[in-house]
């Protein structure tokens, strides 16, 4: 397996781990043993050493993270994207917290203003709009597309549904990198 596939394997454990602990109802002796074994793994990561030429394996770009919600992508070209996203209790038990939703546009947004070939963009600007209360542990579809480029300006559009009732919007401007570092 290449590092990308067990990086992102690892990752999908992790998070399903995170979602068993949004679940559980644990006594206190169960919880501290489970914080002595989550310090012996922090312990273990932190022996392997840092990556200290500034350089990582994986591209950045590509990293999965585990703050930011899984999209798996159905459908994608250049100028737009859809796919699907389920907030399990990591992001708040039975609603997923406010501040999880613009995350995850503003990351498929990223992705899609990157893409094409495009140089890589920074956003400048992330506006959301909540329309409805977005539901946890449901499937939701995601949307987003380009709505202009000019020069280094990029606008994105996104939008969260839950079947037929639109949970929330966001529009977000990227600013492509200066090939001038100055």
């Amino acid at each position: 397996m290449d590092i990308g596939l067990a990086h992102d394997d690892m990752t999908d454990a992790l998070l399903e781990l995170m979602d068993c602990v949004g679940r559980s109802a644990l006594d206190a002796a169960s919880l501290q043993a489970l914080a002595g074994d989550f310090r012996a793994l922090s312990r273990r990561i932190k022996a392997a050493g840092e990556d200290a030429s500034g350089t990582h394996a994986i591209d950045p770009m590509l990293r999965r993270g585990t703050l930011t919600p899984t999209v798996t992508i159905t459908s994608q070209d250049e100028r737009s994207v859809r796919g699907v996203v389920t907030f399990g209790p990591r992001y708040g038990v039975g609603k997923p917290h406010g501040g999880a939703i613009p995350l995850m546009m503003l990351d498929v947004m990223g992705r899609l203003v990157n893409a094409g070939g495009r140089p890589r963009s920074f956003t400048a600007e992330l506006v959301t709009d909540f329309r409805s209360i977005t539901p946890g542990d449901t499937e939701l579809t995601v949307k987003a597309w380009l709505t202009a480029e000019d020069g280094r300006k990029r606008r994105a559009r996104a939008e969260l549904w839950h079947n037929e009732r639109l949970c929330a919007g966001a529009e977000g401007l990227f600013i492509a990198a200066s090939a001038d570092p100055a």
